[in-house]
């Protein structure tokens, strides 16, 4: 009986066996294959570029320049990028080559973004090798591309002594006063217009009679602009002479500027701005001082308090008629100009608050007396009254 009883035990083991088996091999043949065997611990890498592209392209330009030349290089950005973004712009160049309008902006033109970048060589071993432009957003780049430049090569100008550091294409003067800028010295300012030309670097360096000298009111961009260049120097000086580099003509051209006094809207001497000097108000001061001093000899005799009335109200005038002036405080960091005009030349910038003497006004300008003897006009904002 157990041998029996083993027998039909191993019997149904291996038949129930056989059918599970069968069984699996259906589910198996069912499944995808396990990748049980493979590692977990493996990084996965994952491509997180935005669907982005940027292409870059130039327009043609000059491969030869002058030092102190301003020159343009144009350059175009495609992208099929939708959303908000900016633009971020790296140069591969040297210090010698400026990069002069750093806050550069970006015209939309069809389905392309402009910008012009230009660039002013100060010696002749200046370069550029290649500009890279970044989209961004919120400061961050996402994309990013090339655009090589072309060797540039920039010549040294061979100048003379009244070079004054300027190079266009186009220069004109446009209007010359020369007036008094006090005692010792005169002013001279010349209203000057030039094309593709860098206004701000205008200055005869090696003319040492000139005082001082400096550009102001610069307008316009590199294609065109306007500014006011002024001199200070000894009223011996009969010419003002200076030289700037054509580039349409390829050679220095010399400007010679006839110093004549102007005879409406100068500057007027220190001595006849000097209200204690002004030989009418002495005048006026002396006959208020005779009646005062009169009154107080009848006051004496007549005891009459009219005339003592008279005596301290004229003694009291005397001090107020002399002139207008007053004391006031030039604030600091304001500027003070050579004549009262919107274009006219800064010439002294101060660096704290100044005592100074204000002596006339004319609409929102005031005339003021520096305590070196200086003249100048001031915009009545610049100062407080003390």
């Amino acid at each position: 009986m157990k041998f029996l009883l083993i027998l039909f035990l191993l019997f149904s083991f291996g038949y129930s066996k056989n059918q599970l088996n069968e069984t699996e091999l259906e589910i198996y043949k069912n499944m995808s294959s396990s990748d049980e065997n493979e590692k977990y611990n493996e990084e996965v890498a994952y491509d997180t570029k935005e669907n982005s592209s940027l292409v870059l392209r130039s327009l043609e330009y000059k491969k030869e320049y002058y030092v102190g030349e301003v020159f343009p290089i144009i350059i175009y950005a495609k992208t099929n990028e939708v959303s908000d973004f900016g633009f971020d712009i790296e140069l591969d160049k040297n210090e010698d080559l400026a990069f002069l309008n750093k806050n550069l902006k970006w015209n939309k033109k069809g389905d392309e973004y402009e910008a012009i970048l230009w660039f002013e060589a100060k010696t002749a071993n200046a370069y550029i090798k290649n500009i890279k432009v970044s989209l961004t957003r919120n400061k961050v780049a996402f994309k990013e591309s090339n655009l090589k430049i072309q060797d540039l090569r920039f010549k040294k100008i061979n100048a003379d002594r009244l070079y004054s550091n300027l190079v266009a294409s186009k220069l004109e003067i446009k209007k010359v006063k020369t007036s008094y800028f006090d005692d010792k010295s005169l002013v001279m300012i010349v209203a000057l217009e030039a094309q593709n030309a860098n206004l701000n670097n205008f200055n005869i360096t090696n003319d040492t009679t000139l005082i001082k000298q400096r550009v102001d009111n610069v307008n316009g961009d590199f294609n065109s602009s306007s500014a006011f260049y002024s001199a200070i120097f000894a009223p011996s000086k009969k010419e003002l002479s200076f030289s700037y580099f054509n580039t349409d003509t390829n050679k220095l051209e010399t400007v010679n500027l006839e110093v004549e006094i102007s005879s409406n809207e100068t500057v007027n001497t220190q001595s006849d701005l000097n209200p204690q000097s002004n030989v009418i108000d002495f005048y006026k001061q002396f006959i208020l001082w005779f009646i005062s001093g009169i009154c107080a000899i009848f006051f004496i005799f007549k005891r009459s308090y009219l005339l003592l009335g008279v005596a301290v109200v004229c003694f009291a005038l005397s001090f107020m008629v002399t002139s207008s002036s007053y004391k006031a405080v030039f604030k600091a960091k304001a500027s003070a100009k050579l004549l009262p005009t919107s274009n006219s030349t800064y010439f002294y910038t101060s660096s704290q608050d100044e005592e100074v003497e204000v002596l006339d006004s004319r609409q929102n300008y005031k005339k003021i007396l520096f305590k070196d003897g200086k003249i100048g006009w001031v915009d009545e904002k610049d100062l407080q009254e003390m």
